[in-house]
């Protein structure tokens, strides 16, 4: 029993760890990545993309309460203009327009308090006068 409960757990664990990323068909660098780094044992790369396109970016992933209790979204911004970072748990707003501007980078820290499996995120950039992004989104949890 106990031992077909922790096959079950780290089955459910290890399915939650997806990482999507979704973006624009002129975007030219997708390259989305999820592994362990080799930093830290404990640090789980959810997503390393980079976009560039006129079309907003989209990601969704799940942050797993016992992979850490931390989750970092990092955005760096190499285009020539401002974009807007959103982001959204569980259905629910969660950020809404964090501005980060041309040449600039943001990391958002957010606590985990996901239950017996799972938050689901997804991050949303855009940028408010239709400029080309060239951005670079990362997500990981520790």
């Amino acid at each position: 029993m106990k031992k077909s409960l922790v096959i079950i757990s780290t089955v459910l664990m290890l399915s939650t760890f997806t990482g999507f990323a979704s973006a624009a068909p002129d975007s030219t660098r997708i390259a989305p990545t999820q592994s362990e780094t080799s930093t830290d044992s404990r640090e789980i790369s959810l997503f390393d993309v980079s976009h560039v396109g006129y079309h907003s970016f989209q990601s969704s992933f799940h942050a797993n309460i016992h992979a850490g209790k931390s989750l970092d979204v990092h955005v760096k911004n190499d285009g020539p203009g401002t974009v807007y970072m959103t982001l959204v748990r569980d259905g629910k707003n969660y950020a809404v327009d964090i501005p980060i501007s041309a040449g600039q980078q943001k990391t958002e820290t957010i606590k985990v308090f996901g239950g017996f499996i799972s938050e689901k995120w997804k991050v949303f950039i855009n940028n408010k006068d239709g400029h080309n992004m060239d951005i670079q989104v990362k997500a990981k949890q520790y």
